[in-house]
């Protein structure tokens, strides 16, 4: 059974992108412009799944997304950001976002990390990311080890090669 998503974003163009994608794959979609606007979906919808952007109006999304672990603690959160950093990725995971997503991304890569989220298996098999874009590695490492995944990641075939040479991976 698909899930419902709320989508926090200041940008209409990214609301309206990822509301169609979702919608397109059977995902019931509420989008909201600011974080309170998010805060009054939550109590009015049966949310499953939130993706935020990290700078939103009224509340950035680290608090957003310290409300709703307090107050809906089985809702699952992505952060997304444009100027996301490793130390608010960490600062996100600590705080329970279950993913992140830098922008720009590709629309695969996002509904990729929810299929996995609606999924929430647990898997111990160790995984080495390859790709020349830092977006699509980190974020594709990240899912990954959010998910129960060892990972490991390399820019090139050459890096991989070498890692494959030192290390033993399932995928």
């Amino acid at each position: 059974m698909k899930k419902n998503i709320l989508i926090g974003d200041d940008e209409k163009e990214v609301r309206d992108i990822l509301t169609a994608i979702y919608e397109s794959k059977g995902y019931q979609v509420t989008a909201a412009g600011d974080a309170m606007a998010a805060l009054d979906a939550l109590k009015k919808k049966n949310i499953d799944i939130v993706l935020t952007d990290l700078y939103l109006p009224n509340l950035n999304g680290m608090e957003l997304l310290k409300r709703i672990k307090k107050s809906y603690p089985k809702i699952k959160v992505i952060m997304m950001s444009a100027m996301g950093t490793e130390s608010k990725f960490k600062k996100a995971e600590k705080l329970g976002a279950e993913g992140f997503l830098q922008k720009p991304f590709a629309l695969s890569s996002a509904v990729a990390l929810v299929e996995c989220i609606q999924k929430d298996t647990e898997i111990t098999e160790s995984v080495l990311v390859v790709d020349d874009r830092k977006e699509l590695r980190t974020s594709g490492a990240y899912l990954l080890k959010t998910k129960g995944y060892k990972t490991d990641t390399a820019e090139s075939a050459e890096e991989a090669l070498e890692k494959v040479k030192k290390n033993v991976y399932d995928v």
